[in-house]
């Protein structure tokens, strides 16, 4: 639209956001003033008459901060605010909850509006909770697959999609047999398909054979030459991986390696805390055993794609390696208590953690195996 605008992020220099600001309140041909929310307190804008809010904070304090910029004192306009909220996101549904925080928060404050927020309780609310944020009221809930072997596909793809090439079904009746193409063999991935197929087939469960890449392609070139036959009129393609996915190997295979290298750090640390346990010093364990598990949650996140430095936030755990089951639950609360300050920690409670610990790193290996 040929519109001038003024920026001011955290990135921005001190200098440049007073220059920023200056612009948009002098320059007539600068119109719009975009904004994280490093400038949502401490701005005086009264120039502005309209505030948008492109993404909703979910602390409704936050929300009067950023309209308060332009709604202040020595403000001769009336302010215009617009919410930008997709329909039918998280977002959407949290709506409800935002009015009732602003509510709750007039009343408890200024006096007026609700004291009190009514709250269901127990295993309803929860389950009235995880309804609203995950399926949301207005829409039908997603059926699952009919066919246990597409929810077996489904269930595995979910966490193994970025391995698996092949997965095809030999056989008829009780002389099936799944074969699984992967870009290398692990005890973790064989022990989720041998899980799976038991779970989808209790009654008549296929045989599972598990084949790496090259394996693979060795018995393609025996059947192509005529040495090795088979029938493939009894053979169900389940799932093949995209073409397109082939040229991103050798990234993958890279961040693999190097994934491996940051585990191998971890199994140092590890080692010496193991040391230090084994010789009546547990609290004194803790330090290194901490920093073994930072280690390695450093190399699975490396490996699914995050470069970060950084101390990973809870939020990107849980996001990537536990959702995703490459990780159990309990590493969320573990990871917590490891990262607290603990002076005063007995030697109970430190083996415990010790153990714990010593069990995710276990899992970690077996994932990069």
């Amino acid at each position: 639209m040929g519109l001038h605008y003024a920026l001011h992020t955290g990135k921005i220099p001190q200098p440049k956001r007073r220059e920023e600001i200056r612009r948009f309140k002098d320059d007539p041909e600068c119109r719009l003033f975009l904004s994280t929310d490093s400038g949502s307190v401490g701005l005086n804008l009264q120039v502005a008459d309209v505030v948008i809010n492109l993404d909703m904070p979910w602390n409704p304090a936050k929300l009067e901060q950023r309209i308060a910029r332009a709604w202040r004192k020595h403000q001769k306009r009336p302010v215009q605010v617009i919410n930008l909220v997709s329909e039918g996101s998280i977002e959407h549904r949290m709506l409800s909850l935002l009015e009732q925080k602003r509510s709750l928060a007039e009343g408890v404050v200024d006096g007026k509006g609700k004291n009190e927020m009514d709250l269901p309780s127990g295993r309803a609310a929860f389950l009235e909770r995880i309804d609203a944020l995950i399926t949301g009221a207005s829409k039908e809930p997603q059926m699952p697959p009919t066919d246990p072997l597409d929810r077996l596909r489904d269930d595995i793809l979910s966490q193994w999609s970025h391995h698996l090439e092949l997965m095809e079904l030999h056989g008829e009746g009780t002389q099936q047999t799944l074969l699984v193409v992967a870009d290398r063999l692990s005890d973790a991935l064989q022990s989720a398909l041998t899980r799976q197929l038991q779970e989808q087939f209790p009654e008549q469960t296929p045989q599972l054979k598990l084949l790496d890449r090259d394996a693979f392609a060795t018995i393609q070139q025996l059947i192509e030459a005529g040495v090795l036959n088979t029938n493939q009129d009894t053979v169900r393609t389940v799932y093949r991986a995209p073409a397109t996915d082939k040229p991103k190997d050798d990234e993958q295979s890279k961040r693999l390696t190097e994934a491996r290298n940051r585990l191998t750090q971890s199994e140092h640390k590890r080692r010496m805390a193991k040391v230090l346990t084994e010789g009546g010093f547990s609290t004194e364990a803790l330090a290194p055993m901490r920093s073994a598990v930072e280690t390695a949650l450093h190399a699975l996140l490396f490996w699914r794609g995050h470069d970060t430095e950084k101390t990973p936030a809870q939020e990107l755990i849980e996001s990537t390696l536990v959702q995703a089951s490459l990780l159990p639950a309990e590493t969320l609360s573990l990871v917590a208590r490891l990262r607290e300050n603990q002076p005063e920690v007995d030697e109970a409670q430190a083996d415990k953690l010790i153990k714990q610990s010593d069990e995710l790193l276990s899992r970690a290996a077996s994932v990069l195996e």
